[in-house]
This record gives C-alpha cells, sequence and structure tokens, in this order.
C-alpha cells in the first residue's frame, strides 16, 4: 500500500474529478453527436422545430382563402368548431385528456381575457397559428399527436406579451394607430425575446415567431395577419435551443408516476399496435417510399387505387373504446370526388410506432444513444432464458472500436426490435447497410437515420405523454441507476410490466455492467456520499481501515492492476484512481451506525441486513440502531475516527467480565464484543492496538 498521508481536502478533490470525469463521458458523446451533422439525417431526423417554410405540406385547407368572418364555422374536430372557446380533441387517440382541450375562454396571466371583443385579433391570430398544429390540418408531418395540443397552445401563448407590451393588433385593422408585429423592426423583436426569464421561454418564443413566419410566406394566413420580415432564421432558433437544453436538468432522475407514463405509451404502440403499424406500412409501401424504391415489395398497392381502398376497409385494427385506434380514414378529395387514404397520415403513424420502439429500448436497458444508434439487424437472440440484446458499447474517449456486450431485456423490448426489424427490411437492403434504425421514407429512404435520432424521438414522445419536455435519454440511465442502488420497492408495478420475476435479477446484474449506467451510479454515490466516501477512502488510502467490508475495499484495490501500474504516481492522478477503484467495487449508499459506517442503506419497505429474519420490515429508509451489531457485520467499515469508540467497547466489556454479578451467559457475549472490537482496532493501527492492550490488561 501507500506510504504517503493524504488529507481529507485532497480526497475531495479526487472525487470531483472523478465526478467532472463522469459528467465528461456524456458530454464527450455529445460532441461526436455534433460532428456527425447532418450528413445522416432523414425521415427520423429533425423534428418540427427545425423545419423550413418548404416543409409546408401542399394541399392543405388555407385560411387565407377564407374570409376571416368564415373562420369561426370551421369544424375542427366532430366536436368543435374554430370560433368555439374550448377546442375539444378529446375523440381522437391521446394519453391524458387535459392534453387534448384546448381552453381560450379564461383570464391569463396577463390578467385579461382574450375571448373579449378589445383581443379578438390576438384571439384569431393564436387560433390560426394552433390550427395549423392540429394533425390533421398539419403543416408538418412530424405533428401527430392530439394528446400535446395544450403544450402547443402555451408555447404560442408566449406571443400574447410581445403584443401587450408593444400595443399591437388592437382596434380594427384600418383604424389610426392600428400596429402590427411588422411595424418593429428586427432588434425590438430580438430585444424582447432577449429579455426574456428563461431560456425555455426565449426558445418558445423564437420558434414560434419562426413558425408565423413560415405560415405567412406559404400564404397559409390572410395579408392582415401574416409576418413579413424575417425575424428569426433557422441558426437563432437553434441556438436558443442548446441554450435551453444546456441549463434544463437531463440526469435528474424521472419521476416514477412520468416514467410509467412514457413505458404505458410505448408498450400501447409494440404490443396493440404493431401489427397494425406493419401491416399498413407494408400494405401501402409504394405510396409512403416513392416509385424508386417500390419495387422492393411488388405486391404493395397505391393509397387511391381501388383495391388498396377495398383492402383497408376490410381490415380490422385494434380498437379504443369501439373505434379503429389509428387517425386515419378514407378521404374524399373535392377536386374530383376521388376517394384515397392520405400517405403523410400512414408516415405519421409509422413515424410515431419507431419513436415508441426506440424510446422503449432507452427505457428498459439504460443504453446511450450512440449505441442505440448502431444496433444492428439480428441483434436480438433468444435463448431458453429469454430474449438477449447484443450491442457494442462505444468508449468515446479512447476511439476504440468499442467492445461487444450482450445483455437479457424484457420480451416487449425485443417484440420492439423484431418489428422494426421487419419494418425497415427493405430501406437496409435499398441502402446496402445492417442498422436497425434505417430511414423507411422520403428522400432520404435507405440511409441510417441520424445520429441524435433516440434524444429526438424521446422528446416527441414526451411531448405526446404530457410529461417533463426537457427528458433526455441520459435520465432513463439515471433513473435504472436509481433503481439499482436503493432497490426502492415502490418501482415494483413498472418492473413487473417490464421484468418477469425470474429474469429481473439477472437483467439488472447485466445493466448494472454497462458503462452508462455504472457511471449513473459512481456519479449519484459521489453526490450524495461526499464526507464518508472521504472519510472511507482516506482510510483505505492511508492503510488504517477495519472491518469485514472495509478490509474488502482495501483487498479489491490491492488486487487492482490499473492501480498497481500508478502507485509509482504519488500525486493526484492516483489518488484519482484510487477513488475510481474504490467506486468500482460497489460501494453503495453509505450512512453512519452507532460504531461504524455501514455499507449498505435499505431502501423504504426493505428488509435491514442487520435486522432479525423475522422482524417486520422498515416503514422508512434508516438503518436499524437497536438492532445493529456491527463489529463483525459484513458491511461495516471502522476508520481511525472509530478508535476512541472501539476502546470504550472493550473497556466497558472489560469491566463486565470481571464484576462479580455477571452471569456466564453476559461473559461469553462481552468476550464476544472484545474479540471482535480488538480484531477491528488491530486492523486500523496494529501497533495501537497492541499498546492499548497492554493498558487494558494492567488495569
Amino acid at each position: 500500500m501507500t506510504k504517503w498521508m493524504v488529507s481529507h481536502e485532497d480526497i475531495e478533490a479526487a472525487l470531483k474529478d472523478v465526478e467532472d470525469s463522469l459528467i465528461q463521458e456524456d458530454a464527450e458523446e455529445d460532441a461526436l453527436l455534433v460532428q456527425a451533422g447532418a450528413d445522416a439525417a432523414g425521415v427520423f431526423g429533425d423534428g418540427d422545430e427545425s423545419e423550413g417554410p418548404d416543409d409546408v405540406r401542399v394541399g392543405l385547407m388555407s385560411l387565407a382563402d377564407i374570409p376571416v368572418e368564415e373562420w369561426d364555422s370551421i369544424a375542427v374536430s366532430p366536436l368543435t368548431m374554430f370560433g368555439d372557446g374550448l377546442w375539444d380533441f378529446t375523440c381522437y387517440p391521446h394519453v391524458a385528456a387535459k392534453g387534448a382541450r384546448l381552453n381560450f375562454d379564461y383570464v391569463n396571466a396577463l390578467d385579461f381575457n382574450i375571448t373579449t371583443q378589445r383581443f379578438v385579433h390576438w384571439l384569431r391570430i393564436s387560433k390560426a397559428l394552433l390550427f395549423y398544429q392540429v394533425p390533421h390540418f398539419a403543416v408538418s408531418v412530424w405533428i401527430r399527436s392530439y394528446g400535446a395540443m395544450a403544450t402547443r397552445k402555451t408555447r404560442l401563448a408566449r406571443l400574447f406579451h410581445l403584443f401587450d407590451e408593444e400595443f399591437l393588433y388592437l382596434g380594427g385593422p384600418g383604424d389610426t394607430g392600428f400596429r402590427t408585429i411588422n411595424d418593429l423592426s428586427v432588434q425590438t423583436v430580438l430585444a424582447f425575446i432577449e429579455n426574456l426569464p428563461t431560456p425555455g421561454a426565449k426558445w418558445e418564443m423564437a420558434w414560434t415567431l419562426r413558425y408565423w413566419r413560415k405560415l405567412s410566406v406559404s400564404s397559409m394566413l390572410p395579408p392582415q395577419y401574416a409576418i413579413h420580415d424575417e425575424y428569426v432564421d433557422k441558426a437563432t432558433v437553434g441556438r436558443y435551443r442548446e441554450a435551453y437544453d444546456n441549463a434544463s436538468t437531463p440526469f435528474s432522475p424521472i419521476p416514477l408516476d412520468d416514467y410509467a407514463e412514457v413505458v404505458d405509451h410505448c408498450l400501447r404502440w409494440v404490443n396493440d399496435y404493431g401489427d397494425d403499424v406493419l401491416w399498413l406500412f407494408r400494405t401501402f409501401f409504394r405510396s409512403v417510399v416513392g416509385e424508386q424504391a417500390a419495387k422492393l415489395r411488388q405486391d404493395s398497392l397505391s393509397v387511391n387505387s381501388r383495391d388498396g381502398l377495398a383492402v383497408f376497409a376490410a381490415y380490422a385494427p385494434a380498437l379504443v373504446d369501439g373505434i379503429p385506434w389509428w387517425p386515419l380514414g378514407i378521404t374524399t378529395k373535392r377536386s374530383d370526388g376521388t376517394d384515397y387514404l392520405d400517405p403523410h397520415r400512414i408516415m405519421h403513424i409509422v413515424a410515431s410506432f419507431v419513436d415508441a420502439c426506440c424510446t422503449l429500448i432507452l427505457a428498459t436497458t439504460g443504453m446511450r444513444r450512440s449505441e442505440v444508434s448502431n444496433l444492428r439487424s439480428g441483434c436480438v437472440s433468444r435463448t431458453a432464458e429469454g430474449p438477449w440484446l447484443s450491442f457494442t458499447v462505444f468508449k468515446t474517449s479512447h476511439a476504440s472500436q468499442g467492445d461487444a456486450k450482450v445483455i437479457p431485456i424484457p420480451e416487449p423490448t425485443a417484440r420492439a426490435i423484431e418489428l422494426l426489424e421487419a419494418l425497415s427490411q427493405e430501406a437496409r437492403m435499398y441502402g446496402g447497410l445492417d442498422y436497425l434504425f434505417a430511414v423507411v421514407a422520403g428522400h432520404h429512404f435507405g440511409n441510417r437515420a441520424h445520429l441524435a435520432y433516440p434524444e429526438r424521438a424521446v422528446k416527441r414522445v414526451a411531448r405526446i405523454t404530457g410529461i417533463d419536455a426537457s427528458i433526455h435519454p441520459h435520465r432513463f440511465r439515471k433513473s435504472l441507476a436509481m433503481y439499482l442502488i436503493y432497490q426502492d420497492p415502490r418501482n415494483i408495478e413498472l418492473i413487473r410490466q417490464l421484468f418477469s420475476h425470474k429474469s429481473l435479477k439477472m437483467t439488472l446484474r447485466y445493466i448494472l455492467a454497462l458503462p452508462g449506467v455504472h457511471t449513473e451510479i459512481k456519479q449519484i454515490i459521489i453526490d450524495q456520499n461526499v464526507a464518508l466516501l472521504t472519510e472511507v477512502v482516506g482510510a483505505v488510502f492511508n492503510n488504517k481501515i477495519g472491518g469485514v467490508a472495509g478490509l474488502r475495499a482495501r483487498k479489491t484495490i490491492e488486487e487492482s492492476a490499473i492501480f498497481k501500474a500508478k502507485l509509482q504516481d504519488a500525486g493526484k492522478e492516483t489518488l484519482v484512481q484510487y477513488v475510481e477503484s474504490m467506486l468500482d467495487q460497489g460501494i453503495s449508499i453509505l450512512h453512519r451506525t452507532n460504531l461504524a459506517i455501514c455499507m449498505k442503506t435499505p431502501a423504504a419497505a426493505e428488509p435491514s441486513p442487520c435486522g432479525h429474519r423475522f422482524l417486520a420490515e422498515a416503514t422508512e429508509l434508516h438503518p436499524t440502531l437497536y438492532a445493529c451489531d456491527p463489529l463483525n457485520c459484513r458491511f461495516a467499515v471502522f476508520t481511525e475516527k472509530h478508535i476512541p469508540v472501539l476502546e470504550n467497547e472493550i473497556v466497558f466489556h472489560h469491566k463486565l467480565v470481571a464484576h462479580p454479578y455477571a452471569g456466564e451467559q453476559q461473559k461469553a457475549f462481552s468476550e464476544r464484543v472484545i474479540k471482535h472490537a480488538f480484531a477491528r482496532l488491530r486492523e486500523i493501527d496494529s501497533d495501537h492496538a497492541d499498546d492499548f492492550l497492554r493498558k487494558v490488561a494492567n488495569g
């Protein structure tokens, strides 16, 4: 072991270094994804935030072609007219009803109601912008969720703050002093954005202005409600979005309710709708992928052919409340009265399904984005124990080709991957590649999906389910790490959906071995245990440690080949390596007990390691102090700080043994305590222990 002493300040600095290096691993992965650029972009590339004006779909209903006075009579859903104070989309598939209802008739944060006559233009503008966010009127193929309508309304409401500050759109368009956004300079608008209080508000405002501009240049809005100047370009919106992402907390665990909501959504797509999606895609393959690749599936049908419509009408998809789950039906063209299926709507369904599959993989494995993006065809195999996933772990800091890993996965995850395999079969053939995530439609058919696709898929699923918009693939890994540390049985309902009880422990053991999840666990341990870790690491490093767990930690370090190779560097690098080795040996959440440091903190409702086997389970997170017997416990660590209490324990029981009223049972117990306490004392400092023994023997 080492011959020099280190201070607690040195150890705390080393802990900080390790923590920073763990965070840096994800930063390096982010950098690699940025370097990939847009060369791999495709249908699963940019979401609705990144689309330019030329992304507006043709053939849409244009509000510019309808007199403003007649807008109120437009049916925005079977339940709602444009002029209603509440837009209701609950007749369409949705997760939460609150997200599928839009209320305009209320007093807002600026203390006014936009349904009053004074704010009639504000109401029309907000409804017009929202109109093109309704999936069946949407300008973008990426807008496909009715359950996220309320979130979109909140984003667009940022405009009211600008209107109020600059007195815009008040009165009549022909009135003197009637001002529109076109009366503002670019500098004024940009200054307004910069003065908004949060990065999220700045991004939402910039995004809304660009979206408004996109509709305007595409002639989707009448002149009085159009925006003429380009106040923000795509790069500016991207910069605000990056600042928003950087300011969010992507490394915090996902609340259990949100985690369950996401998993339920994904399981519904995979288990209930997966076969329908695959049938829909294969049946109308030629209309979705384009003529250049249509020959890959000669038996596919056209969306406007008689045979195609007949096959669709005869097909029986899964039902939700007695009606088909998908927002798809035969539509009649106004121009010539012919019937057809909307291919964009089909692609919406397919893309939503792929998003759900990707998110389920992340939620059940803890894999990094780069690992998911690099999954290959044939990555799932089956044994008597169940499905297994083969993939490559990339060590970005070493620029290696990665290490092959095989882990067990839940059956729903295996099904999701197998459905993706079938869905992208022709795309892989066409592009001559074997990536699981291949672009299955559009101009990039057959290309590899964008390397940042997993992150965008997760964010879209988050918006659809109405949970925290800052959800990030890293957060699934953090959540799994927290479960692995605490083994909190409150998670059992979620876990039961994913893993059989038979395979749970094996699966968690393999997941724990993944560098990404293990990294998260080490981060959590450092965050919550700085003081105790400092004491334990210092004790091991300075060879002043005792206890079964303490000796186990020291032995692990001494046998570490990596650590031995660095022992000649008697400085900070060695100390950092020492800390990393300590963490790698499996320290969990620590706590102080009556005589020692315990390396096993029980979770809520988990039996204490020192409790009697017939003892009722604890009801809250705490050590069972009255049952704690640390002197010979496999979870106990003793350091120099425990020498006085060990000495007191020895003296106390030495006096008990000598007391004339002590019974044989008490004497046997006290002698056992003395033996174990002295053994711990000798482990910490043998010379001091020998001196103390002589003092006790001499009275």
